[in-house]
């Protein structure tokens, strides 16, 4: 039996960690050999854990500055953790947690693997010291060994998985039950409601166009935004984050990806799993997995007028909507499922256990 833990802060619906975790959580139950465990903070969707054959425990740690306060409580926890359940391999997902396990490994005896969802900067004597590295895009790759010198060696790049299985429903239908006529058009947002996925950009850009029957729907958490800035226009319809968002997918003409950093996000691979036009910043993992004008629109980052433009010449364009909506959608099929991405992961957990890396 091989006992891996994973962790991870903020488990929530509106996270794409957690949605890469759940995916991996779902796949890896196939593998009897593996005994899954999961340490997290807490978050909005802790209760979706019960549906997988999973151990997991909550500890108090976070994530930035204010890990200055968990350092030496999580330590401990930690280490009394994975001696207790004899754990193999652990498997981050934060640089906190990554940089914890680097302090204790070696008493341990025990192999770590980290998987890098971020372009960050900062602490680089102190982060990504894991055995062997994941990176969800060539971005992340090329920050990790620009900014914090990793080897390539040591680095193995896997585009996120994607669940394949989503149910398409005729547009108008999903308006219908989301309460809006066939004449509505529909632009979607949907994840963290944050400057960093810029949507006080699309707010600016959405207050400028003054289209009839123009809908902005707004589905995710707030971050560092305040709510105050939709007040003002009735057009912008929010959402709480939910277990299912396909209804909101399968409601929209257009999505919209306004990043400021977006190292691989799930949004835009759902915008194609629904055969969805997708506008978006040319930015990181967006730029390397879309191409502009074939499968998806590109305005400048940060240019809510760039925006605004390009919102103008697709909305009303049907064929041009479809055309970027089949080139995601057969791009976004050629990703692996979480079946076929755990296969790889298998083979990565059982070479970190035999010493062949």
């Amino acid at each position: 039996m091989i006992k891996i833990l994973h962790i991870s802060p903020n488990f929530n619906y509106s996270c794409g960690i957690s949605k890469y975790l759940t995916l991996l959580f779902r796949a890896l139950q196939k593998y009897s050999e593996y005994e899954i465990h999961f340490i997290t903070n807490g978050g909005d969707s802790i209760s979706r854990l019960t549906d997988y054959n999973i151990r997991f425990q909550l500890m108090n740690f976070s994530t930035g500055i204010k890990n200055l306060f968990y350092i030496k409580n999580f330590k401990r926890q930690l280490n009394d953790y994975i001696i207790s359940n004899k754990i193999d391999i652990v498997h981050s997902h934060h640089r906190f947690a990554d940089f914890i396990i680097s302090q204790i490994k070696k008493n341990l005896l025990i192999k770590s693997i980290i998987t890098v969802h971020s372009i960050v900067k900062g602490l680089e004597s102190l982060s990504y010291h894991s055995d062997k590295i994941l990176a969800v895009s060539k971005s992340v790759e090329q920050n990790l060994i620009q900014i914090f010198s990793i080897q390539k060696e040591k680095i193995i790049q896997l585009y996120n998985p994607i669940d394949k299985n989503s149910e398409l429903l005729d547009v108008n239908d999903a308006k219908a039950k989301l309460g809006f006529d066939r004449e509505t058009k529909t632009l979607l947002f949907i994840g963290r409601i944050c400057k960093e996925k810029g949507f006080d950009i699309l707010v600016k850009s959405f207050n400028e166009l003054h289209e009839k029957k123009l809908k902005l729907i707004v589905v995710g958490k707030w971050i560092d935004l305040n709510p105050s800035i939709i007040l003002e226009n009735d057009n912008i319809i929010y959402y709480q984050y939910q277990s299912d968002i396909s209804l909101f997918f399968n409601a929209a003409d257009i999505v919209v990806l306004p990043s400021r950093v977006d190292p691989f996000p799930f949004t835009m691979l759902e915008t194609g799993l629904y055969k969805k036009p997708l506008i978006a910043s040319a930015v990181d993992g967006i730029a390397e997995f879309v191409k502009d004008n074939f499968s998806g629109l590109f305005f400048e980052i940060g240019d809510y007028k760039s925006l605004t433009a390009k919102i103008r010449s697709l909305i009303h364009d049907q064929d041009k909507q479809k055309y970027l909506a089949d080139n995601l959608h057969k791009k976004v099929l050629l990703l692996d499922t979480p079946e076929e991405y755990c296969y790889k992961l298998d083979k990565i957990y059982r070479e970190l256990i035999s010493g062949s890396f």
